[in-house]
């Protein structure tokens, strides 16, 4: 087996796979904005810290944002700005 075709038969369906897995990570991502924008901070960081453990750039980015305005979480400028830096090395 050449290498193209390993990585047709065996890469493919990792690529699937994983956007597969990414999709429900996106949408909990949108109920944890939601939660947030309503002023239900303790469920939005909470969700945002489980999706920012799993390596969600959006996710990591929000945690610092309810980190640095201690929304839902106690305030923190210092873990704020660690999360942020993370999520902007994540894109």
């Amino acid at each position: 087996m050449n290498a193209r075709s390993w990585s047709f038969r065996f890469g493919l369906p990792v690529v699937l796979w994983l956007a597969h897995a990414a999709a429900p990570a996106h949408a909990d991502f949108a109920t944890a904005v939601a939660d947030y924008r309503a002023g239900r901070y303790e469920a939005a960081a909470g969700e945002f810290e489980r999706l920012a453990w799993l390596g969600l750039a959006p996710a990591q980015s929000g945690l610092a944002v309810a980190l640095a305005n201690g929304h839902g979480v106690p305030r923190n400028p210092g873990k704020a700005a660690a999360w942020a830096g993370i999520a902007a090395q994540g894109g």
